[in-house]
């Protein structure tokens, strides 16, 4: 069934992306992912062209390897895009024969700068999941359509609308959000959520699932999402921030890590002005309380932001590693106005209960 799939799959995205004998493909995403072999490397054996291989992501290789391939189609997963972007000009960078970037996670401020910079026509974002029922797709030429993970025109959505959904979430748990009758929240244009896609009951045997692990397939299924007895699929959205656990405080409170730009150094980050700038703009209770500074953000191997070991170590001091050259932390008070340092004394504040957030 699943060789059936990526065939099907494979196909599809051939004709899609419209491949010919003579198209020329570079990729230096791992193999093991689904974004290389599902979307580069099956559809390039439909089509019978080419595909060029990078022994591993650097900014260093990336645009040496695409114009000594003379590869027209490049694949892009994650934050590669923002990396080759803060690299230091080169004459390479409109030297290459490159007419489409083709992948996920384009950033909306990447998006246009990427585009100019590196004389690319066209972004080809999608937005899907290996173990998904849909996906989304954009073949951006021009300023309409940019910054979109996909389209949903007046035509699709009377074919198709009634087995998609798009509702909220909570971001630190990853669980939809319900009203007061227990149902699911739609989300609105621009609000971030979960996509959701029908289930048929009866076709659940062929719905995917993950290899003898029955707890995981049926985990991935929300029931009575609109009214009792509807069953869903979700895709889980990311975000750049993340939730900490504090003492004597319920939920969690709002934290994010960024990593300085080259040359800045910490004595000269403004951390004044940039809590002027987010309280002018969000409601208080959507203000980061924490920040965690830190030399390097975490990737996986296909580089979308690691999230885990952060939200596991909080502020607890104990846990992070802050010891010579680590992360450092700052923090919003309560009341205050201003980003300061938090160490060991305050972290002791919030434990024993004097500072209650």
């Amino acid at each position: 069934m699943l060789a059936a799939r990526e065939l099907m799959v494979g196909h599809l995205t051939a004709s899609y992306l419209r491949l010919k004998p003579s198209s020329r493909f570079y990729t230096c995403m791992p193999l093991y992912h689904g974004a290389a072999h599902g979307l580069c490397i099956t559809p390039t054996i439909h089509a019978g062209c080419t595909v060029v291989l990078g022994r591993k992501f650097s900014h260093r290789t990336f645009w040496p390897e695409v114009v000594a391939s003379r590869a027209d189609i490049i694949q892009y997963v994650g934050e590669l895009c923002r990396y080759l972007l803060n690299g230091p000009p080169s004459s390479l960078d409109r030297a290459h024969n490159v007419k489409m970037a083709w992948g996920n996670g384009m950033r909306p401020d990447v998006w246009e700068p990427f585009r100019q910079r590196f004389n690319i026509p066209i972004i080809n974002e999608l937005y899907a999941a290996t173990d998904g029922l849909g996906a989304t797709f954009n073949e951006n030429r021009g300023p309409f359509t940019r910054h979109a993970i996909g389209l949903r025109g007046l035509i699709w959505e009377w074919r198709n609308g009634g087995n998609e959904a798009r509702v909220k979430m909570d971001v630190d748990t990853e669980e939809i959000m319900r009203d007061e009758r227990g149902f699911a929240v739609r989300a609105k244009v621009g609000e971030p959520g979960q996509v959701l896609h029908r289930l048929d009951p009866a076709m659940l045997g062929t719905a995917p699932a993950y290899y003898k692990n029955e707890g995981a397939s049926v985990g991935r299924r929300i029931k009575d999402v609109f009214e009792k007895g509807d069953l869903y699929f979700p895709q889980i959205a990311e975000v750049n921030v993340y939730g900490v656990q504090i003492p004597h405080t319920d939920g969690r409170a709002g934290a994010a890590c960024f990593v300085m730009v080259e040359g800045l150094s910490i004595e000269e980050f403004d951390f004044k002005a940039l809590a002027k700038h987010a309280l002018d703009r969000l409601p208080r209770y959507a203000v980061p309380i924490f920040l965690r500074v830190s030399g390097a953000l975490e990737y996986t191997g296909t580089l979308k932001i690691q999230k885990g070991r952060l939200k596991m170590e909080g502020v607890d001091m104990e846990k992070a590693e802050v010891v010579g050259g680590g992360d450092r932390f700052w923090w919003l008070e309560p009341g205050g106005e201003e980003y300061v340092p938090f160490g060991k004394k305050e972290w002791e504040s919030l434990k024993n209960g004097s500072v209650k957030l």
